[in-house]
């Protein structure tokens, strides 16, 4: 299981959905259209700025 992790995870990059593509972790979540679209979103936002913390701060902050 950690080599599929740690591949799905390494192929983000060329395919946003492929770490949520883990059937056997996530079961069929990446076919759910609306969540699909947001996890892509963060990915996204997530290349552009590593810094997690402050992508949870902006997330946490839009709930409130």
């Amino acid at each position: 299981m950690k080599e599929e992790l740690c591949q799905a995870a390494g192929e983000t990059k060329d395919d946003k959905l492929s770490f949520l593509k883990l059937t056997t972790v996530f079961g069929d979540l990446a076919t759910n259209p609306r969540f699909a679209e947001v996890y892509a979103a963060m990915i996204d936002r997530v290349y552009q700025n590593p810094d997690v913390s402050v992508l949870m701060r902006g997330v946490i902050e839009s709930d409130g």
